[in-house]
């Protein structure tokens, strides 16, 4: 009779075993088969230049390319774009749709001849911390020879664009007052 109660015990410790067992297992399988989230790459805001020698001249007249991905505008050397669409295409690239003004491209049939309002893409992928690898649509269409690569401008400019940018938006609040004062 007292190997009934022994045998339950046993029995039992079993059972809790196995139960801790399987418990475990599941929360470590549904860990390692856990998907990590794709963490969202985005470029810095500022300027970007030619890289290697000429990343100081170009820097130094505005770069190449400026980011404002916060304010939804990238700009060009003569073009101008504002952010409609950001797709992430890969963990290190993303793609934007933008409506773009370009003073070099004819503006749309059916459109004013004032109007020069342009559908285009701009992908974007990251090289290293600093470089970028870009292309852009013209006229809705990829050239050939596409891609290009830019890199980050030095502190200096980019403290130097937005100081720039500061007093440009100084003088036209100055303007905007200065005009309204002078209709009353």
């Amino acid at each position: 009779m007292k190997s009934e109660p022994i045998y339950r015990r046993v029995v039992v410790q079993m059972a809790v075993a196995l139960a801790c067992l399987t418990t475990t297992g599941t929360t470590v399988l549904a860990q390692v088969n856990a998907k990590p989230a794709i963490e969202r790459w985005q470029p810095r805001d500022g300027l970007y230049g030619l890289p290697g020698k000429d990343l100081e001249a170009s820097c130094g007249h505005n770069g190449v390319i400026i980011l404002q991905l916060a304010e939804k505008s990238v700009v060009g050397d003569e073009w101008d774009c504002t952010v409609t669409k950001r797709t992430d295409a890969a963990p290190d690239a993303i793609r934007l749709n933008m409506t773009c003004g370009d003073v070099n491209l004819e503006p749309p049939k059916g459109s004013n001849s004032g109007e020069k309002e342009f559908k285009e893409v701009l992908e974007l992928k990251r090289l290293s911390a600093n470089s970028l690898l870009g292309r852009k649509t013209q006229n809705g269409v990829f050239p050939k020879a596409a891609s290009w690569q830019v890199d980050y401008c030095p502190e200096k400019w980019q403290r130097s664009y937005i100081e720039s940018k500061a007093k440009d938006k100084m003088a036209a609040e100055q303007k905007a007052k200065g005009t309204s004062s002078k209709v009353r």
